[in-house]
């Protein structure tokens, strides 16, 4: 390789944490990387809405059992400013003996639920909402409310309580709560069982009893696993029985608040991150993902845009601008096979970067999408990103990657945030599935050209282009690609090769994209047509085009 100075890291990108809607967290995913041992940099993508509380529910009414709040419309394609998201309570636990009903006017109160357990046993129900709207990064300091009556406590061995399930920690992966109890000592105390905090609150009987729980605060205080890198997954209401009795309570006026909203719970995020004693190199980003398609943003120096401010809904185009004004690059993510067309004839909205992943149509579908964009102009970096919210049981028990999960390698000088910004803006970097290839691959041109330069030929002439790769296998086979279709391949010996290749070139106005890709032959009927890393390619074109900061005269 001709320049020393660069380092081939491994990165994954687009990674869900404590801020996101799964039941992941930064130190989980941190772990099992570290575990596996492939993967030198995390780049943490989050919902911007998610960690600005943005369109998140405020509370519920208990005037039914479901009921609507009106938040942001979502649809560009719509008119209306608004639209209804659906919450719910939907039974997890309570068959012999348990009921639950809406009453209208109890204690002053217009409406409540009333659960009752004839009997030993539990009533829990669960809080559920479309898409997740009742999830909050525990970092962002929600803050609940909920006014609790309890009946025939005292007497009875039960208890009323509510209940806050947060987020996978390792090592056991093991999701902690925490449970604020009304019991029959009516006394304040504490407990920790087995990674779980038992919070008793002092109560009145016959009376309303409002309770205020700062999660955020509460985690850090009782020293829940994982503290403030958690999230708010699951919200329930339960009683429970251990006597022939009947037990029962009444709940009301659910509301939640978060402490941080905005920007500051995406600054809250990296602040968390830089705290926690993670032992991959971490960058935080952010998912865009409210209006139009997913945009992920690269760069710390891009703020979450102030959805409270803004006149209307953000289309895709103005996500972009958005981030380029702040100094991010943008990557339009899981693109749908039907919004690919859309995409050229918007000029791919402006993006820099393009995620190929096994989402929305596969990595071949994406393939061969990314390969048409040069014929239109476009030169749009790949990436990959695995859209990971969580750590699955299989990956838990296991000690390799997911076999359908691609990383990039990037050619930088360092892992610093500013080195491997410079790294994707020019387009250097490779793609591999490292359940089957963890080699080095470099595509050079003449004058120190690499993957991700655009060569300005003015002449008609022969360009001598190398591939220099490690770490492949018997049988694997090297292939050339011109704006994604084959010109040459051969079999390639294992180990580590260099391959050399002329590329005549004719002077025209068409954007010409080289790339070489490796593929495994008895893979390719099981695993994305064989093919198991690729490239980015190297431009060549005959007149100036506007990614200026690619272009060598040749």
């Amino acid at each position: 390789m001709k320049n020393k100075n660069l380092k081939s890291f491994k990165v994954q990108t687009h990674i869900h944490g404590s801020g996101g809607h799964g039941i992941g967290s930064h130190l989980g995913y941190d772990y099992i990387a570290l575990r596996e041992g492939i993967i030198d940099v995390v780049w943490w993508m989050e919902h911007e809405f998610r960690l600005a509380n943005f369109g998140k529910m405020p509370g519920f009414t208990f005037g039914n059992f479901e009921e609507t709040f009106q938040s942001p419309n979502r649809d560009l394609n719509s008119n209306d400013d608004f639209t209804d998201i659906r919450l719910w309570w939907d039974k997890i636990e309570g068959d012999n003996g348990a009921g639950s009903e809406i009453v209208s006017g109890h204690g002053a109160l217009e409406n409540c639920m009333r659960l009752t357990q004839s009997g030993p046993g539990n009533c829990i129900y669960e809080l559920k909402s479309d898409n997740h709207r009742e999830k909050f990064p525990v970092f962002t300091y929600p803050v609940f409310r909920l006014a609790v009556m309890p009946e025939r406590i005292c007497e009875n061995a039960g208890e009323a309580f509510f209940r806050i399930v947060l987020s996978q920690q390792p090592p056991e992966f093991k999701r902690s709560s925490l449970t604020y109890s009304l019991n029959r000592d009516k006394k304040e105390g504490f407990e920790m069982r087995g990674g779980d905090a038992f919070i008793s609150i002092p109560w009145q009987e016959g009376k309303w009893n409002e309770l205020i729980l700062d999660i955020g605060k509460d985690v850090e205080r009782y020293e829940v696993p994982g503290g403030l890198d958690n999230t708010v997954c699951n919200i329930q209401i339960g009683i429970a029985n251990t006597a022939a009795r009947t037990v029962s309570a009444f709940f009301a006026n659910l509301a939640v608040k978060p402490r941080l909203r905005g920007n500051a719970g995406l600054e809250k995020e990296r602040e968390l991150v830089a705290s926690l004693p993670l032992r991959l190199t971490h960058h935080v980003g952010m998912e865009v993902s409210y209006y139009g398609q997913h945009i992920n943003c690269f760069g710390s120096s891009v703020p979450v845009p102030d959805y409270e401010k803004l006149p209307g809904k953000l289309t895709s185009k103005q996500v972009v601008s958005h981030i380029h004004k702040h100094g991010g690059l943008a990557s339009i993510n899981h693109l749908h096979p039907e919004d690919m067309e859309a995409a050229i004839e918007n000029d791919f909205f402006g993006a820099d970067l393009l995620e190929i992943n096994k989402k929305k149509g596969g990595v071949v579908k994406k393939l061969q999408f990314w390969d048409k964009l040069p014929e239109h102009g476009l030169t749009v970096t790949a990436v990959t990103g695995t859209d990971c919210h969580d750590i699955s049981p299989e990956r838990i028990k296991n000690t390799q990657l997911d076999p359908s999960d691609w990383i990039n390698c990037f050619w930088a000088q360092s892992d610093s945030e500013k080195s491997l910004l410079e790294c994707l803006k020019h387009g250097r970097l490779y793609l591999t599935a490292p359940a089957f290839f963890t080699g080095h691959i470099q595509l050079q041109g003449p004058e120190g050209t690499m993957m991700g330069d655009v060569m300005y030929a003015t002449e008609e002439q022969e360009l001598q282009l190398e591939a220099e790769v490690s770490g492949t296998e018997e049988d694997d086979i090297l292939i050339w690609l011109l704006n994604g279709y084959p010109f040459s391949c051969s079999e390639i010996e294992p180990g580590h090769f260099r391959k050399q290749i002329t590329l005549p070139f004719q002077s025209d106005e068409n954007l010409k994209a080289v790339r070489i890709q490796i593929v495994r032959p008895k893979l390719v009927d099981s695993f994305c047509g064989g093919i198991i890393a690729f490239t980015n390619p190297i431009y060549v074109i005959s007149k100036e085009i506007t990614t200026a900061h690619r272009t060598r005269n040749l």
